[in-house]
């Protein structure tokens, strides 16, 4: 259990993700040298909300469907039955995106032969 809201205990997995929007963001406006904190963090809400990006907890999936452009991350480190959850909930028209590396499972319970990325 993490106190917080749903935003604020995800956010420590939406690092790497948030990273790469920056980058995005910095490529796009190359004239602009220096970036406050302040900007960036505004920035990367501003492109969030121009292209409608969530972020969802796999446990809050559960009688739910999902639509549009779906990208499952470090899907080495789903067990079976989580990605049969999340995909059964894939509406018709979507495009789903699944990336992973069984060289970097860091789930206990999981190994190269009995993880999601390999299941599937």
């Amino acid at each position: 259990f993490l106190p917080g809201n749903l935003q604020e205990k995800l956010i420590g997995y939406l690092f790497p993700l948030k990273d790469n929007i920056e980058l995005i963001i910095k490529l796009k406006n190359k004239k602009k040298k220096r970036w406050t904190q302040e900007e960036i963090d505004k920035a990367i809400k501003d492109f969030e909300n121009n292209f409608n990006i969530k972020y969802e907890y796999l446990g809050h999936l559960r009688g739910r469907n999902l639509s549009g452009l779906i990208i499952l991350d470090e899907a080495q480190n789903y067990t079976i039955n989580d990605i049969v959850t999340i995909l059964s909930r894939i509406t018709e028209g979507s495009r789903v995106f699944i990336l992973g590396s069984t060289k970097q499972i860091d789930n206990p319970y999981l190994n190269k032969h009995n993880n999601a990325l390999t299941f599937l």
